[in-house]
């Protein structure tokens, strides 16, 4: 409490949302319970639900009330929409409370629930944040307030991400992770053409006798490898645009992919 007010009265910070959350199980499942500062979200950051409502409709449903925002992967997996009751498990007892609306989040694939953070200090009264969002005011740089900022964690254990570093290490993971598709997409290039040369080479020893009549006939060396790879380019050129005549055919009707 004492560090967060601290960052919180430096100069160039404009707000600070105190993120606290708790790992809990939902039917069975692990799933994430969290508050979130109602002021500071609608002013900073525009969410966006299921429902295609505004930010600040949903909030004021939110606000002060068993009211709780839950995630798509939440919602998907518990066969939840808005206006459905939840019960959670909150310190000795069990709760009820009424989803107020579904929001898209990709960060977690158990799912996550979001209450009013004052809502939440009635059933778990720790005030102690486990992370803080700190928005940077519009006058100020962002070095000078992450060193202010380090300053004054200084003896604390403290972990400090920008939005372009996490974006930037996202970003990171995906083209980690799509590496062995590009590399399987190599492979199965490389397969392809081996197989059209093998296919091309079979049709050449498959007309030996062919070949061989017309060299009896005066056909020049040259001109039967000629003949061969004018052939080939031929069934390449015809490939490719029925290759490109399918890739249309697929943009223009997306739904072809879906049956």
């Amino acid at each position: 409490m004492e560090l967060t007010n601290k960052i919180s009265h430096l100069p160039g910070v404009a707000a600070i949302d105190r993120l606290r959350e708790y790992e809990i199980s939902y039917e069975g499942m692990p799933a994430g319970l969290g508050s979130i500062e109602l002021n500071v979200l609608r002013e900073y950051h525009n969410a966006d639900f299921l429902s295609g409502r505004k930010t600040n409709e949903v909030l004021a449903e939110v606000r002060d009330s068993n009211a709780v925002l839950i995630s798509e992967p939440f919602a998907n997996k518990h066969h939840l929409r808005a206006g459905q009751p939840i019960e959670l498990s909150l310190g000795d007892g069990r709760a009820s409370f009424r989803v107020a609306d579904v929001y898209y989040d990709y960060s977690s694939e158990r799912g996550s629930v979001l209450m009013d953070r004052n809502v939440m200090l009635r059933y778990l009264p720790d005030p102690a944040a486990s992370n803080l969002a700190i928005y940077v005011a519009s006058n100020a740089r962002l070095e000078d307030v992450r060193a202010e900022i380090e300053t004054a964690a200084e003896g604390h254990r403290v972990l400090m991400f920008t939005n372009r570093d996490l974006r930037g290490e996202a970003l990171r993971i995906f083209d980690r992770t799509f590496a062995i598709t590009y590399a399987l997409e190599a492979i199965a290039v490389l397969i392809a053409v081996m197989g059209v040369a093998g296919a091309l080479l079979a049709l050449v020893i498959d007309r030996r006798r062919e070949i061989a009549l017309l060299r009896f006939l005066g056909a020049a060396g040259r001109q039967i490898r000629k003949l061969i790879v004018i052939e080939a380019g031929l069934i390449g050129l015809i490939a490719n645009f029925a290759g490109i005549a399918l890739g249309f055919t697929l943009f223009a009707h997306p739904h072809i992919c879906d049956q």
